[in-house]
């Protein structure tokens, strides 16, 4: 009887194919004298037990590599489990920046505790905040001098204004005033473009 090697994982085969075998054996030794046909089949039974055994082999090969494939798998479950950990985390990390860009008034810290300003603070603020101390400093220099009793004044030499009359004209027209509320001006569409 031939060995299906595909009939391996059936229960019972292999047990009925070897006591057929050992019968065949046990029978063909049992003989005095053998016919050509005897030898035949021996030597088929012969060619189907070397199959027998190269079927095996194979099937305990894939068995011993089955624990290896076990641990391979392991090793990634455990390294799929630090990556989903990690993954995690980052999502938290992501989650809070989020929230902090959306509501940054509801997240304070104690460095910023009272102080109205936007966070994170935007160049806008930053530039509205230097202007704001240069003018407070200007004016508290120059109320300082004048309770010291000394006045600050502004003279243009008359060479200068006889060289350009072009620049006498200018200025004549664009008083200090002016460039101050040109400055604001500039300033409050600014903020405007900025904050619609």
């Amino acid at each position: 009887m031939p060995f299906d090697c595909t009939k391996l994982s059936t229960s019972g085969y292999f047990n009925a194919w070897k006591s057929d075998t050992s019968t065949a054996i046990t029978s063909y030794q049992g003989k005095a004298t053998t016919t050509q046909a005897d030898d035949d089949k021996m030597l088929q039974l012969e060619k189907d037990m070397l199959d027998a055994s190269l079927c095996l082999s194979t099937a305990i090969n894939g068995l011993s590599t089955t624990s290896s494939d076990i641990a391979d798998l392991n090793q990634q479950i455990l390294q799929k489990s630090t990556e989903l950990s990690q993954a995690e985390e980052d999502i938290a990390v992501a989650k809070d920046r989020v929230a902090q860009i959306r509501h940054p008034e509801r997240n304070t810290s104690y460095y910023e505790s009272w102080f109205p300003i936007d966070r994170p603070v935007s160049i806008f603020s930053l530039i509205l905040i230097i202007c704001i101390t240069i003018f407070l400093t200007v004016f508290l220099v120059l109320l300082v001098f004048s309770f010291a009793g000394m006045d600050l004044i502004l003279y243009i030499a008359q060479s200068y204004n006889q060289a350009s009359p072009t620049m006498t004209f200018i200025m004549g027209q664009f008083t200090v005033s002016f460039w101050i509320l040109l400055i604001a001006f500039v300033a409050f569409i600014v903020f405007c473009v900025k904050h619609t």
